[in-house]
């Protein structure tokens, strides 16, 4: 069986590197170049993407070990911190058949005349179910093709956004 003993001492060391380095950063961020500064988002990236395997790792494995009585568990840190935890479930949809549950929540707004037999569409009905079942998000670019100014509807706060590609060993980076 793996010693586990060290792991505790391993993530405060880690924690507590990275608290520095954002320390750091923070200081020399003025005097950073602009290559430095991409390699270091890069490595953050990296980092972020670590971090979230182990991550749901170990919420996977503390998932499968939970009492199934359901209970809490109480727990102290290394700082002797007390901590509750409990397991909860939420439900991750994919795959959505998006058509087909559409046709069917549609199909709950139509009104049978009782004396006709008759079946007819209840529109404002319809509206009102589809509003309160889908999320009805607006799309900007179709809106804007509408001859809408979206900014006219919302606030818009523009975000920098840095994009990093890694080049083959045979590109330069150098525009043709």
């Amino acid at each position: 069986m793996p010693d586990t003993s060290n792991l505790s001492t391993s993530v405060t060391q880690v924690a507590d590197e990275v608290n520095r380095l954002a320390l750091e950063v923070d200081d020399i961020k003025k005097e950073l170049t602009l290559e430095q500064l991409t390699s270091l988002m890069d490595w953050c990236d990296a980092l972020k993407k670590v971090v979230s395997v182990i991550q749901r790792t170990a919420l996977l494995e503390a998932a499968d070990k939970f009492p199934r009585d359901g209970k809490q568990i109480t727990w102290y840190n290394s700082s002797n911190e007390k901590f509750v935890t409990e397991l909860k479930w939420s439900s991750v949809r994919t795959s959505v058949q998006r058509d087909d549950l559409y046709k069917a929540v549609k199909a709950t707004a139509r009104v049978i005349d009782t004396e006709t037999g008759e079946v007819t569409e209840n529109l404002q009905g319809l509206i009102d179910t589809i509003e309160r079942t889908f999320r009805l998000e607006p799309r900007w670019t179709e809106i804007k093709e509408l001859g809408i100014n979206p900014d006219e509807f919302c606030s818009t706060k523009l975000e920098p956004k840095v994009i990093t590609t890694k080049l083959n060993e045979t590109e330069t980076g150098e525009a043709f």
